[in-house]
């Protein structure tokens, strides 16, 4: 039989630096005495237990190479700055702040089978009202005779269990003609041209 002595609540911010995540919250951690069964010895081993780490804030940061379909971070898999593969707990309230982060694509994002992006993966409980933040995404589509230089957006959101970011359109801002060749290069499919776009 286990007897709870008492419980803690303790601050955590936990950094993944290879991911340019940051997650803070708070653990909840109890102090208990157990009967020892090897010596039947009653109330004799103190027991401390450290609780899930339940996070109230998350901010992910820095540039992402774009992969379609693909997944940045998935809960419980990468290493925390205590060489930790923690599993983080969420709910309605975790706020997830992604204002600071940079995509990056040299292909057209808008070609991909999902034109979209898994930021964070098994995350259950975040809700998409509490995402915040608009990432900027350059794309630099090198072709044959030309230079796309473009700027895409989209929405970061919930799918399922997780975090995922959603290209819905590219604008050019800059054309570099490398050389006028003899077959044309092609804008590709649903890019606009931004204002004041350049050539």
């Amino acid at each position: 039989m286990q007897t709870i002595i008492e419980s803690f609540d303790v601050a955590f911010t936990d950094t993944i630096a290879e991911k340019n995540l940051t997650f803070e919250g708070t653990h909840t951690d109890t102090l208990s005495q157990e009967d020892d069964a090897a010596t039947s010895t009653k109330k004799s081993k103190l027991i401390y237990t450290v609780g899930d780490k339940n996070v109230s804030a998350v901010t992910l940061t820095g540039s992402i190479t774009w992969s379609d379909g693909g997944v940045h971070y998935t809960n419980g898999s990468d290493a925390n700055q205590n060489d930790v593969k923690a599993t983080y707990k969420f709910d309605g309230t975790s706020s997830v702040d992604v204002s600071d982060v940079t995509f990056n694509a040299t292909s057209d994002p808008l070609a991909g089978a999902s034109k979209s992006m898994t930021l964070m993966k098994g995350v259950d409980g975040v809700a998409a009202d509490k995402i915040s933040g608009t990432p900027s995404f350059t794309v630099a589509l090198n072709q044959t005779n030309t230079k796309l230089d473009a700027k895409a957006n989209g929405t970061a959101g919930v799918t399922g269990n997780d975090v995922t970011y959603a290209v819905e359109g590219v604008a050019i801002d800059k054309i570099h003609v490398k050389s006028v060749g003899g077959t044309a290069d092609k804008v590709p499919a649903n890019w606009t041209l931004a204002t004041g776009a350049t050539i």
